[in-house]
């Protein structure tokens, strides 16, 4: 498992057993072979990410690239996952 925030982990699971897809652990936002950001983890068919720590630089590139960044809470996610 590749998510290693805790509560980032904690959170995926408990979105899991409420039957959301789960995400990508540590995406890599590219754009040709360059890596242009990191997220702990996203959902990119519908492009959403969740930041943590130092991966919060990377908010511009991904709302550059059209991406959600959403807080990591079970409620936030849950909600913008079922919207």
């Amino acid at each position: 498992e590749l998510i290693l925030d805790p509560d980032a982990r904690d959170v995926a699971r408990r979105l899991v057993a409420r039957g959301i897809a789960a995400p990508v652990p540590g995406f890599e936002l590219m754009q040709g072979d360059a890596v242009q950001g990191m997220a702990e983890m996203a959902w990119p068919n519908v492009r959403l990410a969740v930041l943590v720590g130092a991966q919060e630089q990377d908010r511009g590139a991904f709302e550059a690239a059209g991406w959600t960044i959403a807080p990591c809470t079970f409620a936030a996610l849950l909600e913008a996952l079922t919207a």
